[in-house]
Order: C-alpha cells, then structure tokens, then sequence
C-alpha cells in the first residue's frame, strides 16, 4: 500500500498559496470573488439538476427507462430520490461536481453490498495502482482512519489530468488570475475606506518627533476618512508651511476600474458564458442559442464522463450492451410555454411521440388512446430499386384503420 504524498497546494484543505500580485489565494479565498464564485456555483447546480437516468435498449423499439425500485434501492432510487440515509441526490451530486472543479478530482462511492452514494473527500484521497494490475483508492474516515476501497466501487472522474489517475482543478491554473482580481479587491476597497479622498503632503516649520507626526496624520483621517466623511475640512494651525493634495491620476482611476477586466478571463477558465455574468449580449433570442452552446460546451464533457463511468461501473458488464446511463439534456433546456409546445408539436408529427409521452414531459395526465403514433398521410416510400410507394399501400392499412380506432394520418 502506498502512503499518500501530497504535492499539489490546492489538495492541502484551506491552504494559500502566494500569486505573482502578492496575494494569497486559497479554495475559500477564491470564493470571495463574485465572478469566481458565480460561475462554480451556476455550473455545479446546473450539472446536479439534470436527471441522470438508466436506459435499456433491447430491442430498436424496445427501450425503456428503469423506474426507481424503493424496495431494493436500485442505482436508479439513489439518482432520483435519495442518495444514502442521509441525503438526497442534489446535495450529493452538488458536493461532487464541486471536487472536481475545485481540485481536478471527485470520487462517488458505493459500499459493497448496497446502493448508497456517498462521496471522498478527494483532499485525502490517493490512488494505490497494485502490481497485479488491481487498482484501490486510499483515503480516511470521519475518525481520521485509513480506509482502503477498491476501484470497483469507486466512480472517479478527473480534469486537466497529469497521470492516468489524478487530475488538476481549475484553481491551479486560475490562480494568479484570481490574485490579480483579490489584489483589486483589496485596493478599492481601501480606497472606499478613505471615503475616496486623495492623501495629502504636509510640510512644517523645524523639527517633527515621531509623536507628533503621527498625530497630524490622525488629525488629517479623523476629518476625511470613511464615505459618510468624504469632503470633510481639515483644519492646521498657523506652522504649516505648506500643504498639498497628492491627487489621483486619470491614468490610475482608469486602472482601478480596469480590474473588471479580469472577470472575463475566470470565466474563460471555466468556459463560462459572458452573458450568464451579465457581461455579454443580452437579447432574449441570443441568450437562447447560448445556453444551447453553453450545455454543449461546458457541460457535456462533464456529463459524457460521468454517463461513461456509470456505465463501467453501476452496469454488470453483460449488460453493458444493451443497458447505459444518459443525462436528459432536454430537461435542461427549459423552454417558454410556446417553444415547448412547438417542440412536442414537432415531435408528436413526427411519429417521435406519442400524446401521452409528451402530456408526461408537461406532468399532465394522459389519456384513453393517447399511446399511439402519428406520421402524415401524405409521406411515401423509396424503395431500393428507385420506385416511390405510398405509405398507406405498402403498409396494407386504410386511414382510420387502426386497432386502436385511431387515425394512422394526419
């Protein structure tokens, strides 16, 4: 068994780390940036909300989707409903998305014998890659124990990975980014603490002891210090010999406001849309379009992961073939009330739908007939040979024929 030998910063819990702006950053001093926090927040949620479902494909009309089973607690029960005794699936699965952002690495496991999701704490979890091939995972308890699971049990997912096994979260990269936004932070909020006002150069008849000098500095950040001070009048007796105002520069006023600059760059890190930070084009149509690309982009190499491993690892491998894991992305596309229900329209002409299936999609009840498919009476078939048939005859069926007493047409 190996012993775990930490060498990124970022797997040291709570631990900062110095950027090139002089600014220490960490996993929870990262957070204290809005932009930073917005976009690990919006996508965590976003990838726990999607139902994450078990599909069986037996046949190429034959698919179905296996509905959770209460009683023997399938993988499907904890997905859906409830994760462990403790949790329900969001809170999980939120806790697991954010370990692999924060550090490169998240791990989901199942103790033999049950269904329950639980995850590690991937700070104090370590690989140990055996010499007969076996792969185990090597992590601590709630009381500090050393605990050893095999890989079976384990689904692991990693990003920016350095090895087979271990990843690097977004942080590592992002660091000196989020230190040039903390080290902004930091100066306009000094800034605010005068009250915007510029210092000030005194200048006095003789000599100064240390003493009194700090007290003419006092005097002059009693008067004009803090917002609900701003303009204040600093009042000097007669020994000044001179007294100026060291004023901002335009050059410096446009540098502070600049550091808004760097809320692009964190988003690129995360690949995360401008507009979802109120950043980019706003238009209603535009914003459409770019959630559609947002969940291509952003989402879907997390999903695809996900429904790959779940497929290895929650899946007896005969039934690798027929049976797999997939996110409903539609569910994540939630459209206005009139584009859904072009969409179902759309579907149900089709043939893709029946009306039942899409009242369902709605949480309508369905209704007596409603499990049948439509397809236009007008559509015809190519044969191999170049010949056209309609497909009314080389169906052998009339219109409103049938068993059902529906039309087979519209």
């Amino acid at each position: 068994m190996v012993t775990p030998n930490w060498t990124r910063p970022e797997l040291l819990g709570g631990a900062s780390v110095l950027t090139t702006s002089g600014q220490y950053v960490s996993v929870e001093t990262a957070k204290k940036i809005s932009t930073y926090f917005r976009c690990l927040n919006t996508i965590t949620d976003d990838l726990s909300i999607i139902p994450f479902q078990q599909i069986i494909k037996k046949t190429p009309i034959d698919i179905v989707r296996v509905q959770p089973d209460s009683l023997n607690w399938n993988y499907p029960y904890s997905m859906e409903i409830c994760a462990n005794p403790y949790q329900n699936p969001f809170v999980v699965m939120r806790r697991f998305w954010r370990d692999l952002l924060e550090t490169g690495d998240n791990y989901l496991w199942t103790p033999f014998g049950t269904r329950y999701l639980y995850t590690l704490n991937p700070n104090e979890t370590n690989y140990d890659f055996r010499r007969d091939g076996s792969l185990w995972f090597v992590t601590s308890d709630n009381n500090g124990k050393e605990q050893v699971i095999p890989a079976v049990e384990v689904v692991h997912l990693s990003i920016n990975p350095i090895n087979a096994f271990k990843g690097r979260g977004i942080l590592a990269y992002a660091r000196d980014t989020l230190g040039t936004r903390q080290a902004g932070n930091v100066t306009r909020s000094s800034m605010f603490k005068r009250g915007l006002m510029p210092s000030a150069i005194a200048e006095f008849e003789g000599d100064m002891s240390a003493a009194a000098r700090q007290k003419v500095r006092d005097s002059y950040w009693e008067a004009v210090s803090g917002a609900d001070q701003a303009g204040g009048v600093v009042v000097l007796d007669g020994k000044v010999r001179k007294f100026s105002l060291a004023e901002i520069k335009p050059a410096d006023a446009q540098f502070l406001e600049s550091i808004d600059a760097t809320d692009a760059d964190i988003a690129n890190f995360f690949s995360f849309p401008l507009h979802k930070l109120n950043l980019g084009k706003q238009s209603y149509e535009s914003n459409d379009q770019q959630d559609d690309e947002y969940l291509r982009s952003t989402l879907d190499p997390y999903l695809v992961q996900m429904e790959k491993e779940a497929r290895i690892k929650w899946i007896a491998r005969r039934d690798q073939v027929i049976s797999y894991w997939k996110y409903n992305r539609d569910a994540f596309l939630r459209m206005d009330s009139k584009t859904r229900a072009d969409y179902l329209k759309s579907k149900i002409l089709s043939g893709q739908y029946t009306p039942n299936q899409a009242l369902e999609i709605d949480d309508l009840p369905g209704y007596l007939g409603g499990n049948v498919h439509y397809i236009p009476s007008n559509m015809a078939v190519i044969h191999e040979d170049g010949t056209i048939e309609s497909l009314s005859k080389s169906t052998g069926q009339q219109d409103g024929n049938q068993e059902d007493g529906s039309q087979n047409g519209l």
